[in-house]
């Protein structure tokens, strides 16, 4: 594995991480003006903090197929104010969010936008366009095409919800066009 050394932040891998998949904040491969500390959020470990106007995280990613993608992002900010933009290497912009006041530096939300992705490997750039200061835990890619995944099991069809990964307590009805 090759680390980079990044002044003021996380020394992160250039191991490209998966899309679809989950992708801690902290992994980014190169970055400007952000620190990281430890997370309150569920799971612990490191966030991304004090992004701020023109700061950026850069992230070696593979995308597994070409398509629509629903990017989610675990965010928290005491003062609000924040648009964050998802970019790819030529810094097109691929989708924003904007950041609230949560309530505090570690009161955390998803927020999600969807973004069409090329297939291979490449680099995301998540850039603050504007910012009084906001905290990023991390980034969450899954398909846009379908919000439900079928599971079969003892007989029986469950089906899972892509985003929490809990199982549906309702009757679903599929019904073929």
């Amino acid at each position: 594995t090759k680390v980079v050394a990044v002044w003021g932040g996380f020394a992160g891998t250039t191991t490209p991480q998966a899309i679809p998949g989950k992708i801690e904040a902290e992994s980014f491969i190169a970055q400007q003006g952000t620190d990281t500390e430890n997370t309150t959020d569920t799971g612990g470990g490191r966030n991304v903090d004090w992004y701020e106007t023109g700061d950026w995280l850069d992230y070696s990613v593979n995308v597994a197929s070409a398509g629509t993608y629903t990017a989610q992002f675990r965010v928290a900010s005491a003062n609000g104010g924040a648009t964050l933009q998802l970019r790819n290497s030529s810094g097109t912009v691929l989708g924003s969010i904007n950041v609230g006041n949560t309530g505090g530096w570690q009161n955390w939300q998803t927020i999600s936008t969807n973004v069409t992705l090329p297939a291979g490997t490449q680099t995301l750039r998540l850039y603050a366009s504007a910012s009084t200061g906001c905290n990023v835990n991390w980034l969450n890619f899954v398909s846009a095409s379908s919000s439900f995944s079928v599971k079969p099991r003892d007989g029986e069809v469950h089906l899972k919800c892509r985003y929490c990964e809990k199982e549906f307590e309702h009757q679903v009805v599929l019904q073929a066009d």
